[in-house]
């Protein structure tokens, strides 16, 4: 008679919980080294920290245009397929998309300097926005892994960049 397998140990709740806490912790991590940029620059700069700060709002905003939710569905394709099969087409689309509208977003930030004599810091966090877009498809795979240790990582240096 065949011996039925060993239960696997639970490692739902304790997976959630890790998770829960990695994902605590970077974003506490990310907050914190955000905040440690904003005071820096408003140390540094000055009177001038009200542009920096329009600037960086600038920065948010085209960023959020730039990934358009991409990164929800990359995270739902890499889940779905698990670890053993790729979800390569997903993943390349969503990077294409971001990068091609960053590249919008850097030309039309080009433009207004270059046309209508918008300052020229506005080029900065459009150029930031290519790194984003990586930093977002690759957040969203590990998100997707389930593999939240290397995403605190990431989320530090997405909020550095």
């Amino acid at each position: 008679m065949p011996v039925a397998p060993p239960a696997p140990p639970d490692l739902f709740h304790r997976t959630i919980g890790g998770n829960t806490a990695a994902l605590l912790i970077g974003r506490a991590l990310g907050a914190v080294a955000g905040l440690v940029v904003a005071l820096v620059a408003a140390r540094a700069l000055g009177p001038d920290f009200g542009r920096f700060a329009a600037l960086a709002a600038v920065g948010a905003v085209a960023n959020t245009l730039v990934t358009f939710g991409t990164d929800t569905v990359v995270t739902r394709a890499v889940a779905r397929a698990g670890p053993d099969r790729p979800s390569a087409d997903t993943v390349g689309s969503a990077l294409r998309f971001q990068l091609a509208a960053a590249s919008a977003m850097v030309a039309a930030a080009v433009m207004s300097v270059a046309v209508f004599g918008a300052p020229w810091e506005l080029l900065i966090p459009a150029v930031s926005l290519w790194p984003q877009a990586v930093q977002s498809v690759a957040a969203a795979i590990l998100r997707g892994r389930q593999n939240m240790g290397r995403l605190v990582v990431a989320g530090i240096g997405g909020a550095v960049v």
